[in-house]
């Protein structure tokens, strides 16, 4: 059976429809997220200033074990109290020693003098979508809300997984897999379209300045006030997509247009985290990328901005903006693939510290 001819004016229509549902899948995922995030954040965790002073209870201790009039006589109770005074200074002394092996180092080693940190953060990101896309030669506008993209998602993943090595050299890999299907029907002609997005950053980085002042944990380990990274590394992007043209009646003939494209941008970039309060901090992160090499964007540019809540001292709930914009094309004519768009929306997760 002959395949239909399609109109320009459907491809057009089809290529806006591909892009329309790619991001839907995070609504899904922010309901639970959300409320479960706000329980936890008006429970009342244990945290550092809702616990005693730990040298204060053991000294209190060593004089109640130790200085008795009904044990000693008054001179010797007297010379043991100032030996236990003694004592305790010296061995105070010796945490204090920033040469002593417990040491805390900034992300809460404390006497395990641990050297390796490791975190994940399962996120949300609730987008807009605004620029142009196109496959197979037609080129469509896209100008959406993320009440535009709401109905169509099959799966998606969004993660951010980071090591971090003695508190200076680290890697993480951040990514996103989304499938989402549309059926759309216009007279005798029905249509379906398959979208699967795979995007994945891995980035190294250098802590190149980091500085402490009195805020600990609840172990009363050291957490750093205000910390800056250099960034470098690669974001890979593949974009898959199937529509399906069919006749609807007894007709019933049938045909597919698909388009799989990748591409890899190389980036640099920095980041900075400033601790306001011992449970609030701020983070943000920029790069660009691309550059205009011949298997990557001509110009890729990312920017997110977080607000941090520590709830306990191995969860942190995040929330915030994030920016992207990538300008990307190749071939020409009827193989022509283009995504020059900008993507933008509020960002929200947890944030899980090993």
């Amino acid at each position: 059976m002959k395949n239909f001819i399609i109109k320009d004016e459907v491809l057009k229509e089809m290529a806006s429809m591909k892009i329309q549902c790619l991001f839907i899948c995070f609504f899904k995922s922010a309901i639970s997220l959300i409320l479960f995030s706000s329980f936890v954040l008006l429970a009342n965790p244990l945290y550092a200033d809702d616990i005693p002073n730990t040298w204060g209870n053991l000294s209190n201790n060593y004089y109640k074990n130790n200085i008795s009039e009904d044990k000693f006589s008054d001179d010797f109770s007297l010379l043991t109290a100032q030996a236990g005074t003694d004592k305790f200074r010296y061995a105070q002394s010796e945490v204090n020693n920033s040469n002593s092996p417990v040491q805390a180092n900034s992300y809460g080693a404390g006497a395990s003098a641990k050297d390796w940190s490791f975190s994940f953060a399962p996120y949300l990101w609730l987008v807009g979508l605004n620029g142009s896309i196109g496959a197979k030669g037609q080129t469509a506008d896209v100008d959406m809300s993320f009440g535009d993209i709401w109905e169509n998602l099959d799966f998606a993943f969004q993660g951010h997984a980071e090591i971090l090595y003695k508190s200076k050299y680290g890697f993480f890999v951040d990514g996103t897999f989304v499938k989402i299907s549309t059926k759309d029907v216009k007279g005798p002609f029905n249509t379906k379209t398959t979208v699967k997005l795979n995007f994945w950053e891995f980035v190294g980085l250098y802590r190149f300045y980091e500085q402490h002042s009195g805020f600990t944990n609840s172990k009363g380990q050291s957490k750093p006030s205000f910390y800056a990274d250099v960034l470098g590394g690669g974001r890979y992007t593949n974009v898959d997509n199937k529509i399906n043209f069919g006749g609807n009646g007894p007709i019933g003939a049938s045909n597919q247009v698909s388009a799989d494209q990748g591409w890899f941008d190389f980036l640099v970039g920095a980041r900075i985290n400033w601790r306001a309060t011992n449970r609030l901090s701020f983070n943000a992160r920029t790069d660009i990328g691309g550059f205009g090499l011949g298997f990557s964007s001509d110009i890729a540019w990312n920017l997110v901005g977080l607000v941090g809540v520590d709830i306990t001292d191995w969860m942190q709930f995040m929330i915030g903006y994030k920016v992207f914009y990538d300008d990307y094309s190749d071939g020409s004519g009827d193989n022509r693939f283009v995504y020059d768009a900008w993507t933008t929306g509020p960002i929200t997760g947890l944030n899980f510290v090993f």
